[in-house]
């Protein structure tokens, strides 16, 4: 997102809002964030891809969805608005552009830009795109989450007939033909079931207190007719077949992507205008932000699929095995170059030097590569025990230079007697100075987030 269209359209607020909501949800039918960073020019959202474009694009395409299509699409919007809705978030922007399928026909929710936390006072904030806003928005009045189920309405509305319910192109047309009349569709009229009307037309009341949903929420608009003997539970786990599924590439407008080659130099400049204002620092500040329980839900899952894909696939499991048995291969070796040395250190006339135990040594090695992936879970509690070990003891000194390396990582796996290492090791093992193993104590860090994503 450009600083300076931000800037220019003074919406400032509304982009640290968003990031603030998104970074408290996360939900199957939501599009999730998982962290925000800056740069000179841009605000940047690192977001889950989703390749199967929104429902404003494939209705622009074919002008009309089925009543079965329709019925899926507002399961999965009103199961992203019950999880945002029980957060105490109004979203206040539900359009067909801002419901986003994945590859198998899914739908999720996006842009919380104008999203709000419900408060009893909010007659003063009237955000949203004519066409979805309920009446009590337009006209100025407090609200509650039953705007977001007028906005259901106008959706299905437009599926059915191919209009949107209160069609005009500003707000004061559309104010009034709200005051003029109440919108209804006529059963009779249309080649859908009389409970899809039914639904549709109780989402669309005026008077919110008439509207679906008033008095018991989402559960209401679950409960009606139209959605008897519907299967949330398989619809929660996505274990349905979407009757809608897009292609699987080339589902955006195009010109979406089309870039101005001198917005680059046009935007430095007005943004270096911007920089001379009072405070211009103070106006993006704290926006960098990265959700780690997201990040790791994100590589589980992504893990998990792959091992599934892994297993089904024999050539892949076979490789397997053989990095294990090779990388068990490497670790005796190690630990057989490192007994020897350890000899050497005991007939040594350098009284200062008393290696008398060799699991109370900690070996610093410069090309340990972790990769848990690959072992198994008695090789991962192995790894982990070493861990605390490392962490609880000292660790000692080999004071001369027979071993040489840069440390990476140091693993020790105690079992009473010996050490089990269990990780794979690069055979470049030459000597390791005092210098370095003084340098380098403690595990290292886990690498930067943003190297997750490059």
């Amino acid at each position: 997102m450009s600083k300076v269209k931000i800037i220019d359209k003074n919406c400032e607020k509304s982009i640290k809002g968003e990031r603030e909501i998104l970074s408290k949800l996360h939900h199957s039918f939501i599009v999730n964030m998982y962290c925000a960073f800056q740069d000179f020019e841009n605000l940047y959202l690192v977001m889950d891809l989703l390749t199967g474009g929104d429902l404003r694009y494939h209705y622009c395409r074919i002008r009309r969805f089925t009543e079965e299509e329709t019925k899926f699409f507002i399961g999965c919007v009103l199961l992203g608005l019950e999880y945002i809705h029980n957060n105490n978030i109004l979203h206040r922007d539900i359009k067909p552009e801002n419901l986003v399928s994945d590859e198998n026909g899914y739908i999720r929710i996006t842009d919380f830009g104008i999203a709000k936390t419900n408060k009893l006072d909010n007659s003063a904030e009237t955000s949203g795109t004519p066409g979805y806003m309920a009446p009590e928005v337009i006209l100025s009045k407090n609200y509650t989450f039953t705007v977001d189920f007028f906005a259901i309405g106008a959706i299905g509305y437009e599926f059915m007939l191919g209009k949107r319910p209160y069609n005009g192109d500003n707000r004061k047309q559309i104010r009034h033909l709200i005051l003029k009349s109440q919108v209804q569709i006529d059963k009779d009229k249309v080649d859908w079931s009389e409970e899809s009307v039914d639904f549709i037309n109780k989402c669309l009341k005026r008077i919110e207190s008439r509207r679906l949903g008033y008095l018991h929420g989402i559960k209401e608009l679950k409960e009606h007719k139209w959605f008897e003997n519907f299967n949330w539970d398989e619809l929660f786990n996505k274990k349905l077949i979407a009757p809608f599924i897009p292609k699987k590439e080339g589902n955006y407008d195009k010109s979406y992507c089309e870039v101005d080659e001198n917005c680059g130099e046009e935007t430095k400049i007005r943004y270096a205008s911007y920089t001379e204002r009072k405070n211009f620092d103070k106006l993006f500040f704290g926006y960098t932000y990265v959700n780690l329980d997201l990040v790791n839900y994100f590589i589980n899952e992504n893990t998990s699929t792959k091992r599934q894909k892994n297993s089904q696939n024999k050539n892949d499991d076979v490789n397997k095995k053989e990095r294990i048995g090779k990388n068990n291969m490497i670790i005796k070796e190690f630990l057989n170059k490192s007994k020897n040395l350890l000899k050497k250190h005991r007939n040594s006339n350098n009284n200062n030097i008393i290696i008398n135990n060799f699991n109370n040594i900690n070996f610093n090695v410069n090309s340990l590569i972790i990769n848990k992936n690959f072992l198994g879970n008695n090789q991962k509690k192995s790894i982990d025990k070493s861990e605390k070990l490392i962490k609880k003891e000292n660790i000692s000194q080999l004071p001369e230079k027979e071993l040489e390396a840069n440390i990476n990582k140091k693993l020790i796996g105690r079992n009473k007697s010996n050490i089990k290492r269990k990780d794979f090791i690069n055979e470049d093992l030459n000597n390791i100075s005092d210098k370095n193993i003084n340098k380098k104590k403690g595990l290292l860090k886990s690498p930067s987030i943003f190297s997750l994503f490059s």
